[in-house]
């Protein structure tokens, strides 16, 4: 999920004759993107349908936890533009990215310029967080959270309160993400959509692509996480 690409930006004007197609974003990383958008719209969907479909919801809520705990480890083991290091910048180098949406101040990049990086912080927290919620959550009726039982009523319930807000939040951020690719893709000129899904960017400076997708590493992490994530699950009563 991003609003751009990284502090890269301007490569692509150095040395143009030697620009070729090259990997940036590896599989991994856009398989978690694809995998991350049907679990939470899955999570949005069962909720909204009621509570016969609140085991779904569940599963969905679940799911988004694995995914965001894989990105976070994978934020430091994946290739180099997966890294939150190569993404995660100051506060004023996201407001510099910021200016420069114009059309005329645009410059195209390889990753996610500081913009993007603390747009994906703040989507990975949000969704996380929401999902720790709704393991102590419950709709007063029938349905509980996995660890209701370890709260106090009141504070469920309150937990319950913000858990319902913090959907809202996240929708609107949704929106503003899509909206932000909408901009790059058809105002600045600056597809975000094909790479995401191809890996791929045309204009790639050399020595700047990944050499490795990390598969091995992806698979060991996620199934460490996945079974961490269940092991914990199978442990909690009910």
């Amino acid at each position: 999920m991003t609003l751009g690409g990284d502090d890269h930006a301007g490569e692509r004007s150095k040395g143009a004759g030697s620009l070729r197609p090259g990997l940036i974003w590896d599989f991994p990383l856009r398989a978690f993107h694809v995998c991350l958008l049907i679990a939470t719209s899955a999570a949005f969907v069962t909720q909204w349908l009621g509570e016969d479909w609140f085991a779904w919801h569940r599963i969905a809520g679940y799911t988004v936890w694995v995914l965001i705990l894989f990105r976070f480890f994978w934020g430091w083991v994946g290739p180099r533009y997966a890294r939150f290091a190569s993404f995660v910048h100051s506060p004023t180098q996201a407001w510099v990215a910021l200016t420069r949406l114009s059309k005329r101040r645009h410059q195209t990049s390889l990753g996610h310029n500081p913009l993007g990086g603390w747009m994906i912080v703040v989507m990975l927290v949000m969704l996380g967080l929401q999902a720790l919620l709704g393991l102590f959550s419950q709709d007063e009726i029938s349905e509980v959270g996995p660890l209701v039982g370890y709260v106090s009523t009141h504070l469920s319930h309150l937990l319950s309160h913000y858990h319902r807000l913090l959907s809202n939040v996240i929708l609107a951020a949704i929106g503003l993400h899509l909206a932000a690719v909408v901009y790059y893709q058809w105002v600045l000129k600056d597809d975000l959509i094909r790479p995401m899904l191809t890996g791929l960017k045309a204009q790639v400076p050399p020595g700047e692509a990944i050499p490795s997708q990390r598969l091995w590493w992806a698979l060991a992490t996620l199934g460490i996480v996945a079974g961490a994530v269940g092991l914990i699950l199978t442990a909690l009563p009910g």
